[in-house]
């Protein structure tokens, strides 16, 4: 009986970390294409590009990776000085979640120390995640009002985006 319930403790952990992981990528995910779009907006994008140039930029710009493209608005000047080693960390963070996590983290299925230590380091990362996601929100927001671009207009456009994609959720 004692292996069984050993077995029943480590596919719970498991099954905690991979929820978590997976939580942890998605966000990820979100705020690298959020600064892919950020990166077109303030470096690419020139007034009076159409709209379909600009879907291609943004197209090409999904392509690269998380790091180039922090990389590029550091170069360019266009990251804010505050969120530039915090972009980095985050970086460095998500390189060790996808390429490193799991062998450093052996013991996270075998202990609930090791569980708890990688879930605290996860969950960190989801929150700096959602932090710098909110700080790019705000700038890109700044960025377009400085170019004339007045608050209704994105308040309008938000709506929009939000009804098409609540229209393609099934019910």
């Amino acid at each position: 009986m004692f292996r069984f319930e050993k077995e029943i403790q480590m596919g719970n952990r498991l099954e905690l970390i991979s929820g978590k992981v997976g939580q942890t990528l998605w966000q990820l995910q979100v705020l690298e294409e959020v600064i892919a779009k950020f990166f077109v907006l303030v470096v690419q994008a020139k007034q009076g590009m159409g709209r379909e140039d600009v879907e291609v930029k943004i197209g090409s710009a999904l392509k690269g990776t998380f790091g180039s493209t922090i990389k590029e608005l550091i170069k360019e000047q266009k990251m804010p000085e505050a969120l530039e080693p915090r972009f980095k960390h985050l970086l460095a963070e998500r390189n060790w979640l996808v390429h490193r996590s799991r062998s450093d983290s052996k013991d996270a299925v075998l202990t609930d120390k090791g569980c708890r230590d990688l879930i605290v380091r996860l969950d960190a990362i989801a929150e700096e995640t959602t932090m710098l996601l909110e700080h790019v929100v705000v700038e890109a927001d700044a960025f377009v009002q400085s170019h004339g671009v007045k608050t209704e207009n994105i308040d309008e456009s938000v709506k929009r985006t939000m009804e098409q994609w609540f229209d393609k959720i099934e019910p």
